[in-house]
């Protein structure tokens, strides 16, 4: 790395640098020229030149061109301002991304790259701050050029994957994701999009696979979970499923799909009451139509089939009692029949001893009278 000639060199820029980062861009640069006027030096009146749009007539100082550099010039030294320089761009770009000020961001970075314009994190950060922005295509452009400067730059490669992916470019994404992964196996963020990327092609084992990965390297990231989970119910893997839905339901209590796919599984095993609960749940965290669409499904049908179950009941019920009552009259009936029978028998014998006494008496009519 380059060292400064002096001590006090190092400390004059950092000061500039400080400047940069928190004050004003036309201030911080002010500072810049009064401190490159003051040194005086072929190294740094060619770096005034470098600054090519600012008015220098605001700083009261004239305009230097074509300036010619002796033999005495140090080309390290005036590579290492215009690094800092630049450098000192991407860093405020940087603090106005995290405060989502990203057409600032873009102006810091664009500015950084006209300072140096083979400056692989300036355009490689631009690009972050247009993916924000939903400029996909700009961005793609900006991941591409870092790429161009620095083929090992994993993030650039990430990025231009996350850009495809919202683009739907599903398989450029991949070939990204997978550039990326190789160069940094153990970036989790990364190999959880390719898992997302795989799944949206229904390439579900390659999903579990990436998103068992990414859960190996960040064991707290609930979407990951809920992927995992989505691949795993399209594979008809309902109770792992449900395992995996869980678990990124006590990572983020509040993600309305995690309980949406629990309940949706649960319906599938036919756990009608779990599955009503959780769509439930979901609806309630604004999943919206499908949700309510789940609930009208399972809520709907588990009512019905208590209402089924309750019938059948009574009708199990009924039939037993209607048993019972034909047990009874079965047995009235038979004792009433054994009465008649015995009734008719004593009958049938008066009437034989009626016929019998009759015949009888005409047989002796008969010798009576002959």
């Amino acid at each position: 790395m380059y060292k400064f000639k002096s001590e006090n060199d190092k400390k004059e820029f950092e000061k500039i640098i400080a400047e940069v980062e928190s004050s004003d861009v036309n201030l911080s640069l002010d500072g810049m020229i009064e401190f490159l006027q003051k040194k005086n030096t072929p190294e740094s009146l060619a770096l005034m030149n470098l600054i090519s749009d600012y008015d220098r007539s605001d700083a009261g100082v004239e305009p230097i061109d074509d300036v010619e550099l002796d033999a005495t010039f140090n080309a390290n030294e005036l590579e290492a301002a215009v690094d800092y320089l630049a450098t000192a761009h991407i860093q405020r770009g940087d603090s106005k991304s995290l405060l989502e000020d990203y057409n600032g961001s873009i102006a810091d970075y664009t500015k950084a790259i006209e300072i140096d314009p083979n400056n692989g994190v300036a355009y490689s950060n631009r690009g972050v701050s247009k993916l924000r922005l939903e400029d996909y295509n700009g961005a793609i452009e900006d991941f591409t050029k870092a790429i161009k400067i620095d083929p090992t730059n994993d993030r650039a490669f990430g990025n231009r994957g996350n850009a495809s992916l919202r683009l739907e470019d599903y398989n450029g994404a991949i070939e990204d994701f997978t550039k990326a992964i190789e160069l940094n196996p153990s970036d989790a963020d990364t190999c959880r999009n390719r898992g997302t990327a795989k799944y949206i092609l229904e390439d579900y084992n390659g999903a579990i696979a990436d998103h068992t990965k990414a859960i190996e390297l960040d064991p707290n990231d609930a979407v990951v979970y809920l992927f995992r989970g989505l691949s795993k119910a399209n594979l008809e893997n309902h109770d792992e499923a449900i395992l995996d839905y869980t678990k990124a339901i006590e990572i983020d209590p509040n993600s309305a799909i995690a309980y949406y796919g629990r309940g949706n599984s649960k319906y599938f095993l036919e756990d009608l009451t779990g599955g009503c609960k959780d769509a439930q749940k979901a609806e309630e965290l604004g999943y919206g139509d499908n949700a309510s669409k789940l609930i009208n499904e399972v809520c709907g049908k588990e009512e019905w089939i208590n209402i089924i179950e309750k019938r059948v009941e009574r009708i199990k019920e009924s039939i037993i009692d209607d048993l019972a009552e034909d047990d009874s009259q079965r047995i009235v009936n038979k004792i009433e029949s054994e009465k008649l029978n015995k009734t008719l028998g004593v009958l049938n014998e008066k009437h034989q001893l009626i016929v019998t006494a009759i015949f009888l008496i005409l047989c002796l009519l008969f010798l009576i009278f002959g």
